[in-house]
Order: structure tokens, then sequence, then C-alpha cells
């Protein structure tokens, strides 16, 4: 039924996207969360291997192409510094360059590669022409606030029906079949207690995990900074639900992470008293959940600083090391991409590397890598510049906590491919090109601002000649 329900709506979908691209936008937004379950209720049809490329279909590709014809006007102001600019300029050419790899098993690998390496980028632009005004943001931020009710509550009641009848049982009764893939065969950890690996919505807890760490900055700027009192306490009962659904959606690396994005966001925003109660009450959150869920947390934060240990020494640095020593011209764009398995037989796929930046030397060799630490730089500061120039408290808050994200973002891809997997991909792009306009749109508005208190010209008091 769901199938035929999503091809009648595709095409209506689509061409909203496209002649309304900026409300293909929120239609994006209003999927994503719960894009991995579609993908997940399509299996075992023909349709199921649609389901990661559905938001290209019915948003992202329409979008693009609305925005090329209806929207460019409205990147008026918007400045992408320079160095950004030149770093993205060179790694989009040694993506291209990389196709004509003769280590490339096939074209479709290299399709693949590039569509898995460069298609979300453009959304730095749309992001920034989107937000045309405070109220276009707000009302943005709040929407993506309260969208994180739905996978966190339903992570959360997985989680519980897990405890009470059986982890195999619950999940099944949300996925059937596919239950099995989207819970790694049902693995787990025993922590005291049994620890699950939760998918909530999404088609595996990998991309669970990283839209929980995304959805810390609408909601974190919404509690903190939203111009409604009754909003601000509406974000705080949601950072509540999205802090327990994080330490409970079944990656470790979320007990390190999410203490982590949460300081670095009062830290940044200058909310050093914040900074030290978060570093009081966060703490009791964490054992409370932990005992609620009857585990042990000296086991479980053993095994985060193992695990945080481990990662440093084989993946980040061993990895990187061993991959440069092994491809260091690489092997072309897409020969360790995850999604390129599905043009390729298993004979023939190459081993996946889960470092992100070791996994741009095994495709995109020694320049690659040194082309993507450059972006990632370029981003930071560009990121950091703009925050820089923003007065108005909501504005301030948005920029400490895409500047967070995007150091979460580094930091995590040292371990695994967090910008190869939805929805990252989709919420790192549009958050850094908001943050870019809004330098711009607080002038603007200051400038209406005076306009409005100066008093007309006609209407001065004349002196006497």
């Amino acid at each position: 039924m769901i199938q035929f329900a999503l091809l009648a709506l595709a095409a209506p979908i689509a061409m909203l996207s496209f002649f309304r691209w900026h409300l293909g936008i929120y239609g994006l937004l209003l999927f994503l969360p719960i894009s991995g379950a579609i993908s997940l209720w399509l299996k075992p049809t023909l349709l199921a291997i649609l389901g990661p490329l559905l938001k290209d279909f019915l948003f992202v590709l329409p979008i693009y192409g609305g925005f090329l014809l209806f929207g460019l006007n409205q990147l008026r102001g918007t400045r992408v510094p320079w160095p950004m600019v030149m770093a993205l300029t060179l790694f989009v050419i040694v993506a291209l360059v990389q196709t004509m790899n003769p280590g490339l098993i096939n074209t479709l690998v290299a399709i693949v590669g590039l569509k898995v390496w460069l298609m979300y980028i453009p959304l730095l632009l749309i992001g920034a022409a989107w937000v045309i005004s405070f109220d276009r943001l707000v009302h943005a931020l709040r929407l993506l606030a309260v969208l994180t009710l739905i996978p966190s509550g339903i992570g959360l009641l997985q989680w519980v029906l897990s405890a009470t009848i059986g982890y195999q049982a619950a999940i099944s009764m949300f996925y059937g079949q596919a239950a099995w893939g989207a819970t790694q065969n049902f693995g787990g950890f025993n922590y005291g207690g049994q620890f699950y690996r939760i998918p909530s919505t999404f088609s595996f807890v990998a991309q669970y995990s990283s839209y929980l760490l995304a959805m810390f900055v609408p909601v974190m700027t919404v509690a903190l900074t939203d111009p409604s009192s009754r909003w601000r306490r509406r974000g705080w009962i949601i950072f509540t639900v999205l802090v327990v659904a994080s330490f409970l959606c079944g990656a470790r690396s979320a007990y390190a992470m999410t203490p982590l994005i949460i300081g670095l966001v009062f830290i940044l925003d200058g909310r050093v008293t914040g900074a030290v109660a978060m570093g009081v009450m966060l703490p009791g959150v964490l054992l409370t959940t932990l005992f609620v869920a009857g585990l042990d947390p000296l086991q479980v934060l053993g095994a985060t600083g193992d695990l945080v240990v481990g990662y440093s020494q084989t993946l980040v640095i061993r990895g990187v090391l061993d991959s440069l020593a092994e491809y260091p011209f690489g092997l072309g764009t897409g020969m360790s991409t995850g999604a390129a398995r599905y043009v390729v037989g298993e004979s023939e796929a190459t081993p996946l590397i889960e470092s992100f930046f070791a996994k741009a030397v095994v495709e995109l060799g020694a320049p690659g890598l040194f082309i993507l630490v450059l972006v990632f730089m370029a981003t930071l500061i560009a990121i950091w510049d703009a925050k820089r120039q923003l007065i108005h408290p909501l504005f301030k808050t948005f920029g400490a906590t895409v500047l967070a994200y995007a150091l979460m973002i580094v930091v995590n891809s040292s371990k695994g491919a967090i910008l190869d997997i939805d929805p990252a991909n989709i919420y790192y792009w549009l958050f850094v090109g908001m943050l870019l306009k809004l330098p711009f749109l607080e002038s603007e508005i200051l400038q209406r601002i005076n306009r409005q208190r100066a008093p007309h010209p006609l209407s001065r008091p004349g002196r006497d000649s």
C-alpha cells in the first residue's frame, strides 16, 4: 500500500518542490525524520532500492532546479569567503579527476562516489537563499525542534518495548524482516543490562545518532534564545527528551559526543554560568537514565573511554597512515563508498574504511585528503567569522550551535564517514548556508530600524537665516 501511495504522491511533491523551491525545503525537513522508516517499509519490494534516493527525487533535485530558475536573486548579500570557495572548488576538481583513475571497477562506482561526495554541497547556497527574514529562521528552528520529538519519542518507545517484550519482537513490530538489517542482526552489548541498537525512524543506528546530534542546533537555539518565553520552555523540554534519547540510542559514541556538543554550545555562546550548571546537571541526567535503563554506569563509561582511545589509535592515526602508505594516489572516486557496493559484486567490492579521512585517501589519494582538510578548516573559519559579526542573541546562539555542530562533524569524521549518510549530509550544509546569510540579514534589519527611527527630513525644524 505504501508503495502505491508514494508513487501517486511523487510527481505532485516533486513539482511543488520545483515551482515553489522554498516550500520544498520545508517538505525536505518534514521528510528527513521519517525517511529511514519509509526505506525499511519498502523492503523487500523492488522499490526498496529507491528508498535512500526518495529525498533526492522528491525534494533535493527539484529544489536545485527551482532555485536555479527562480531563486538566485535571493542570494543577495550572502558572503561565502573566498578560501571556502577555493577549497570546495579544488575538492570538486579532485573528485572529478579521480573518476578517471585506472583503479575504478566501473563507471557506476564513480557516479555513486560523486553523488555521495558532492551532491549536497549546493545546499550551502540553498540554505543561504532560503533565510530571507528573521521570522523564517525562527519558524524553521521551531519546526525542526518540534520534529525532533518524533524520532526521539519512537526511539525511546523502541527501547522500552525492547526491555519489556524483547529486542527482536519490539523492532520487528515496527519493521518486520527489515528489522534485522536495521539493528545489525539485533546486535548489542551487555553493560550490566542489555544495550540495544535502536534505529527509531531511520535505517540503522548511525543515522539515528547522527540525526540526534544535528538536532542540538535548532533545539538549543530555541531553548536559549527564542523570542517567545513559551517556546523557550518548550525548547528545554525537547532538549531533555533529546538528551535522554541520545543516551539510549545505542551508539556508544553518544556518551562522549552529547556532553561535548552541549558544552561547546555554552562556551562558544559565552554562557560560562550555563556551562557550569550543565556540567553539574548533565551527569545526573546520564546516571539517572542509565539506572532506569538497567545499565551499569561504570561499565558503560568505561567502555566509552576504551572506545575513544581505541578509535583514536586505530582509525584516526593508524587508519590514515596505513591508507596513505597503501593508496597514496587513491583508487578512484567511490571505491570505498558504502553505497557503491550496490553496483558491484561482493567479490569486487573494496573493503569499507570507517574513518572519513582514511576513506578520502583510499578514493582521492593524498591530495584529496589534504584538500578535504582544507574544506573543513575553511568552513570552520567561515562559520566563526559569520558568528563573530552577529549581534542579535538568537543569531549569535544559532552561530554557536552551528560552530559546535561543525566541530562535532570533524571529530566524528575521524571515526566514521558521517557526511556520507543521511541526514547529516543535508543538515550540515544547510545549517552552514543559513548562518552565512545572517550577517547580511542582520545589517538589513538594523538599517530598516534606523530608518524608521530617523525623523523625516522635512519634519526637522528650520533655522533662521
